[in-house]
């Protein structure tokens, strides 16, 4: 993997910020460790092989185990075969594979024993798994067990991964890099790199981009796996075709295009490289592409000329650090003026840089042929700067569903120096719990935006009512006929009685207020693309539960899951150390099973799930006429619209490919109805802010402030999503519920102006984001949105 550094404040001149940086590694600050964070793979085999490298099977099983991705926050992949070491089986034989974490976590509380059922069928001599499960934990030491008929198989099991290291529990940067730089793969592109000198990494550019060589035999076919995943570069003939080198079997590429096009829905950024074609043909390819993805484009937030103005001063930021870079040069070559001829070139006390930094003399060569190989490199640098900036003016870019599909030449992927454009481009999708809205380790304040309302809080007027009837028949009502009857010494005795009286009738309200049975609220957004009738979603459902449900919560099996925790401790402060694990996952065929210590009784719990619904319908207008600017000719008053959706759709508001607005109440569920025009842009901007006014997240939530460097290094960090947004984008949106809210809050709420060719409207929950089946669904919606065909 190449390692490149990244421009982090793209405001400053790049020259200063580079030398800050470069200067700052030499004056002993630390700076951020990435490593290898995508597909990284872990091998195992059970039973383990003993110290002479024998294995012995003694319940005639032999099983090899391989994990993806297994030590970050996310998804990670099981592919495993089992096979029969006796040949075909008599009998059926029920097996699992369990995965326990052991030693360090990060958090400890949120580490959960995942079980993988396998199913070995009489006359079957192998078995295979292929799962992937949901992990909310940084760190990668598990206990690996096969188990038969629920009982672990004697030898079979075995320790895996390393502890983790002090750096990684102090400094959020090192624990997860994967949040802060570009983890960008390379699939059929190889990158074009310029010899440097040892000297030329004092005058490059910081960035945060990595690149990463992939095989495309070894790629996974789950698009869960790809979310560790900022950027994806694949040439032409790949994408549309078939991999030339290595040869690849057409099934399985198939299916990882299909997992690409499902993460590009999701949020990843896709970019193919033309094969030949030159930079005028990149339009044509960018159809071909999207046809082949089958991936309606939309609208872009920013426009074309304003990119190209970003990524040009970008790139001449480069070349004034090749311009410094050259000033060095001369001035070690150039001997002050009172040596004489032939005197040896003096080096200069210091080399000084922007905003006060320097470089020691002595950490510089002053040799002639490092200063002419330092030299080359200058020339060479240019000269990629020049075609990198052909590569950047001539690129397109569109918006696919919440991910980008863009179409790049080569020249751009050179160095740090030519590839800066690619990072401020993205900087929304660089982190992954960016893309996704939600924070599993620690939460935070807006985990409160969507509780369910008046339970699990106390009922404050309901026992003031209860404390001030006390009140009145002690007093008033007790004290007065027990002195009038002369027998006042019974207070003794009704006092406490109605004390114990009162206080059981508080408990009791307390208990019942909330009832006995399960309370759900979802938050469900549905993206469906036109072209393919296909959907990426996100669901947030917040669950409460009186008693906690013995039979657990289910989710989708092809569902990412993520904990949302509410925000009640800093980084510093969570626990590491694994003593008790107590919640579990079952993973089948059909569900994600969680048991029921994820719902602890009295408690408000939240979960997000994103996930793709394939072939779930469209939206789709009927004929629309050229609008007529003029007096002269009636405009179209109606559109028709058609659903083969399979569910009802109602406020819904459609933009079409000209501007225009249209409306209908109500489309019933594989119907067609006439929607109606929307001529004043006052009504249908008043009809987008009322769709996301009456259903907005609402709580009190509060944020750190401080710079991004203060705040890294800040043992009281609470909100990472927020740290986060700030270390990958200075100018980072507020909005960080995940790329669909931040879609619904510009263009709903922030805009109230919806892109052309894009609808939205709002429909009931559907019964599978519910965790629990007989969970009570309160305040509750759903947005449906997305492009036409």
């Amino acid at each position: 993997m190449t390692r490149m550094p990244r421009l982090s404040f793209p405001a400053f001149p790049l020259c200063a910020v580079a030398a800050f940086l470069v200067a700052s590694s030499l004056l002993g600050e630390s700076t951020p460790v990435f490593s290898q964070v995508a597909f990284q793979n872990m091998s195992l085999s059970l039973p383990p092989p003993d110290n002479s490298g024998k294995t012995t099977p003694s319940a005639g099983l032999v099983a090899s185990i391989d994990l993806t991705n297994l030590h970050f926050v996310g998804s990670v992949g099981v592919n495993a075969r089992i096979d029969s070491t006796m040949g075909p089986l008599s009998r059926q034989r029920k097996l699992a594979i369990r995965l326990t974490p052991i030693g360090t976590h990060l958090p400890a509380n949120n580490a959960s024993t995942v079980l993988l059922p396998a199913t070995f069928e009489q006359g079957q001599s192998r078995v295979e798994l292929n799962d992937v499960f949901s992990k909310w934990t940084i760190g990668e030491t598990y206990k690996i067990e096969l188990l038969e008929d629920g009982e672990p198989l004697p030898n079979y099991n075995a320790l895996i991964g390393q502890s983790l290291s002090e750096q990684v529990m102090t400094r959020i940067d090192v624990a997860m890099p994967n949040e802060v730089m570009l983890n960008v793969g390379l699939i059929g592109v190889e990158q074009k790199t310029n010899d440097a000198p040892s000297d030329a990494s004092y005058f490059s550019v910081y960035s945060r981009i990595a690149f990463q060589q992939f095989d495309p035999r070894m790629l996974p076919t789950d698009w869960r796996l790809y979310e560790q995943l900022d950027c994806l570069v694949i040439d032409e003939q790949s994408l549309l075709n078939m991999p030339t080198v290595p040869k690849v079997d057409a099934s399985h590429w198939q299916a990882v295009i299909e997992a690409i096009r499902f993460w590009t829905m999701q949020g990843g950024v896709l970019i193919c490289v033309p094969t030949s074609e030159p930079l005028t043909g990149h339009q044509a390819l960018l159809d071909k592409v999207i046809e082949k993805l089958r991936l309606k484009p939309h609208e872009s937030l920013v426009d074309r000329e304003s990119l190209l103005a970003s990524n040009r001063q970008l790139l001449d930021g480069s070349r004034q650090v090749l311009d410094f870079a050259e000033q060095w040069a001369d001035q070690v070559s150039t001997p002050p003026a009172n040596l004489g001829a032939g005197t040896p070139p003096q080096p200069p006390m210091q080399a000084q840089l922007q905003r006060g930094q320097w470089i020691p003399t002595h950490l510089l060569s002053t040799n002639a042929e490092d200063i002419q190989a330092l030299r080359t490199w200058i020339d060479d640098s240019r000269e990629s700067i020049d075609r990198a900036q052909q590569a950047w003016d001539a690129a397109i870019v569109r918006p696919a569903s919440m991910g980008s599909l863009m179409v790049l030449d080569r020249d751009a992927f050179v160095s740090s120096m030519t590839v800066q454009p690619l990072e401020s481009q993205f900087a929304q999708q660089v982190a992954p719990m960016l893309r996704r809205g939600v924070d599993p380790i620690l939460g935070d304040n807006r985990h409160q935006r969507w509780l369910i309302p008046g339970v699990a809080q106390p009922p404050v007027y309901t026992f003031m009512g209860i404390l001030t009837l006390f009140v009145i028949l002690v007093g008033p009502i007790a004290y007065r006929w027990s002195t009038r009857s002369h027998r006042s010494h019974l207070m003794f005795v009704i006092a406490p009685l109605l004390a114990l009286f009162t206080t059981l009738a508080m408990f009791s309200y307390s208990i019942v207020a909330d009832g006995f049975g399960t309370l759900v609220r979802v938050r469900q957004l549905t993206w469906i693309d036109g072209a393919s009738g296909d959907a990426s979603e996100r669901s947030r459902a917040t669950l409460f539960a009186g008693i906690s449900p013995n039979a657990g919560s289910s989710f989708d099996t092809e569902a990412e899951v993520m904990l949302y925790p509410n925000n009640d401790i800093a980084w510093r402060n969570i626990p590491s150390r694994i003593t008790d694990i107590r919640k579990q996952v079952t993973i089948d065929n059909e569900s994600q099973h969680f048991s029921s210590s994820f719902l602890p009784s009295r408690t408000q719990t939240q979960f997000v799930t994103h996930r793709v619904r394939e072939q779930i319908g469209k939206i789709q207008i009927g004929e629309l006429r050229t609008f007529s600017s003029s007096n002269t000719a009636a405009n179209q008053s109606t559109l028709t619209v058609t659903s083969s959706l399979p569910f009802d759709v109602t406020d819904l508001v459609i933009r079409t490919e000209d501007g225009r607005y249209f409306g209908a109440a109500r489309l019933p569920a594989g119907e067609t109805v006439e929607a109606t025009w929307l001529a004043e842009v006052r009504d249908s901007s008043k009809r987008l802010g009322k769709l996301y006014t009456d259903h907005r997240p609402i709580g009190a939530v509060t944020t750190q402030s401080g710079r991004s460097a203060q705040v890294r290094r800040d043992p009281e960090i609470k909100d990472l999503l927020a740290q986060f947004g700030r270390m990958t984008s200075p100018g980072y949106s507020q909005t960080l519920d995940g790329l669909l809210e931040i879609w619904l809050n510009q263009f709903l709420f922030v805009k109230g102006d919806l892109p052309n060719g894009t609808f939205v409207g709002l429909s009931t929950i559907t019964d599978d984001v519910i965790p629990v089946s007989d969970a009570e669904a309160v305040d509750s919606v759903r947005y449906v949105m997305g492009t036409l065909p």
